[in-house]
């Protein structure tokens, strides 16, 4: 039996070898030494740590949780298995009793800076952003001056829109720190969302300057570039990215968006499929234990499931009037606002909506992975129908009848998107429509979606000029309803948006303004002859310069004063 001075000598010896151990990252001989010192001493706090630690680095997560809920009953303020143990749980996605752990660090220690950045980064990543915000400015006011702080200040400011803030944080991050490569690089995402393209350009080129080795500072300056239509530049720049990490599926996924804007359509569609492995991607793929359809494959029974937004799903469902030639029996899951109009429109496919239970399968596909199948090259589309949407004839011409009055044209008007990324770059204000509404014998009927009964009455009440908004129809609801009041209409008059695709897809001659920069979506270069090649009748109107509708609505202006008014 060993003596108390030569337990504590191997307990000593030990837990250094561990050390040295987790430090060449051989956890193997490291948790052997661990268990040498638990046999001597099995409440032994270095060792519990120490066994937590390398449980999380050999990724058994739930192991180091439980280690470190030991550790802390021994020493429940020792900082450095505070942050262990918030970052363990953070792995196991356990965020509410992370915080949990670190707020009670606080509690015992409210003088450390670095548990309210840590806090405050953990109320970050789950988009909490005014609590991130407070936790920041605490470890700030507590004398945290570091270009870390000053960084996530950034990034919170910039998640709560607040550009300019973020550009001051982002700022004292640099004085700081003079080759701060990250900052530079959020400093010109900030830059870009207020459209101040040469400084955001300047800033990632910085970064990159700095630090050439990461990936995603390439993939932002391909992004920023695009914006100011430098699409080879911007595709250069993503090809870099490549090169560093081969893997990279924003990249891919970028790359792809490109190739198809520009009609590379082989390329792009196999680089579009990384869309899945994209983190800001904003949607699921449907879980079915299911082969997937291969290009070169044919099925008896097909499941197709949408994906993306209501204008998104249109545009694929264009094309199902060819699925026939990949399989025999077809059906559809769409949002159901969907369902009564693709009923009618595409008799031959059943659609189902969410609720639905799903039949008899053989293969299943993403909608968006369609265009693999049907469009190699912009030859493709003329083999599908320049408009594949039916309206309700009947209802829409009760509509018509009832709108049109003593007027001799109807044209429906819309002119903002919801969409969260891009919605605000897409989207005009009834102001910008003043040109259009001064037009002789047009009767104005609002097609725009959402609560919007507010605005147009301001907008009466300022300009006397009235734009129709027709009560049996809800916009946003009722896309069936939508569709007939579009097909009541002489024309369109819109911006980026889903009214858009319903206008489109049912031939409805339409005249659309799309911005120069980043609300311009991939599907709107496919232009041939500046008409929309998935939709003919749509006509493409882009903005000359940033911010300028006017220039854009005073040509559509003139081409209908010309067409109906001449």
């Amino acid at each position: 039996m060993m003596e108390k001075n030569e337990i504590s000598k191997v307990i000593k010896n030990s837990l250094e070898t561990a050390i040295r151990n987790i430090s060449s990252k051989d956890y193997h001989q490291a948790q052997l030494a661990l268990e040498k010192v638990l046999a001597l001493d099995p409440v032994n706090f270095d060792a519990i740590y120490l066994s937590s630690v390398v449980a999380y680095e050999t990724r058994f997560y739930a192991l180091a949780a439980e280690l470190g809920v030991i550790a802390l009953s021994i020493e429940p303020n020792n900082l450095q298995l505070i942050k262990h143990q918030a970052n363990t749980l953070k792995e196991l996605k356990l965020f509410d009793r992370a915080i949990q752990v670190i707020s009670k660090g606080i509690e015992a220690l409210p003088s450390d800076t670095s548990l309210f950045k840590l806090r405050g980064d953990f109320y970050l990543d789950q988009e909490c952003h005014e609590k991130a915000l407070l936790d920041f400015n605490q470890a700030a006011l507590l004398g945290l001056n570091s270009p870390a702080i000053f960084n996530s200040m950034g990034a919170t400011l910039a998640a709560m829109s607040n550009y300019e803030q973020a550009i001051v944080n982002y700022k004292k991050a640099i004085i700081l720190k003079k080759d701060n490569d990250l900052a530079y690089s959020n400093m010109s995402l900030s830059y870009r969302s207020l459209s101040q393209y040469e400084n955001a350009e300047e800033s990632i080129r910085k970064a990159i300057l700095i630090n050439p080795t990461q990936a995603v500072f390439y993939l932002n300056l391909s992004t920023i570039l695009n914006d100011q239509n430098k699409s080879g530049e911007a595709a250069a720049s993503l090809e870099k990215a490549l090169e560093i990490k081969p893997d990279y599926p924003d990249a891919l996924y970028n790359l792809g968006l490109l190739d198809l804007s520009r009609g590379n359509f082989k390329k792009g569609w196999p680089e579009y499929e990384y869309r899945w492995q994209v983190k800001t991607f904003d949607s699921q793929r449907f879980q079915i234990d299911k082969p997937l359809l291969g290009q070169n494959q044919q099925t008896e029974y097909l499941f197709i499931y949408g994906e993306q937004g209501l204008g998104d799903q249109i545009l694929h469902c264009s094309m199902l009037q060819n699925i026939k030639d990949i399989a025999k029996n077809t059906y559809v899951l769409v949002d159901k606002r969907l369902v009564p109009l693709l009923k009618r429109s595409l008799p031959d496919i059943l659609f189902v909506e969410q609720s639905e239970k799903i039949g008899q399968v053989d293969s299943h596909l993403p909608l968006a992975s369609l265009g693999k199948f049907f469009i190699q090259d912009a030859h493709d589309f003329f083999k599908l129908s320049k408009s594949f949407l039916i309206a309700d004839s009947t209802k829409a011409k009760k509509l018509r009848d009832f709108l049109i009055g003593e007027k001799t044209l109807l044209c429906g008007v819309s002119w903002k998107s919801k969409t969260k990324k891009i919605g605000e770059s897409k989207s005009l204000n009834l102001e910008d429509f003043l040109p259009l509404f001064k037009l002789p014998n047009i009767q104005f009927v609002n097609l725009q979606y959402g609560n919007v009964q507010e605005e147009l009455k301001e907008f009466e009440d300022k300009y006397g000029i009235r734009v129709l908004q027709c009560e049996s129809v809800d916009n946003m609801q009722d896309i069936d309803g939508l569709a007939s009041l579009i097909d009541a209409c002489d024309f369109v008059v819109t911006s980026s948006n889903t009214t858009t695709h319903i206008v489109g897809g049912l031939g409805k001659e339409c005249y659309l303004m799309t911005p120069s920069n980043a609300g311009s979506l991939w599907y709107w270069g496919n232009v041939k002859d500046g008409k929309s090649l998935w939709y003919p009748s749509i006509q493409i109107f882009k903005q000359p310069g940033l911010n300028n509708w006017a220039g854009a609505m005073n040509l559509i202006v003139d081409q209908i004063r010309q067409k109906y008014l001449a």
